[in-house]
């Protein structure tokens, strides 16, 4: 999977104390779990790691870059667009206040 050109985060994903934040909703604990893993592959393949909450019905995904004073940085925001792309082919839909 190629990494994305933009340079912003994904739409929906907020700053939260130093950090590049999303919440995901999965329809079980086991396919929040099956996601972590998807998650660990990438993050194992550009050497970049997330911190991950998994509970019932929601995973936490927060980032930022250690080596950068824990600060966002553009492997953050690209990590980031990674993770969305393998929500959406996995139909793991995002936290919304709306929903």
């Amino acid at each position: 999977m190629n990494d994305h050109p933009d340079q912003r985060p994904p739409a929906g994903w907020e700053q939260q104390d130093q950090a590049l934040v999303a919440v995901f909703t999965p329809v079980s604990f086991t396919v929040g779990a099956d996601f972590v893993r998807q998650i660990a592959e990438v993050a194992d393949e550009i050497n970049h790691h997330p911190e991950l909450t998994l509970e019932y019905g929601k995973l936490t995904v927060r980032l930022f870059s250690h080596d950068a004073d824990n600060t966002v940085t553009k492997r953050d925001i690209r990590l980031a667009h990674r993770i969305e792309d393998l929500a959406e082919q996995a139909g793991i839909p995002r936290y919304s206040a709306e929903s």
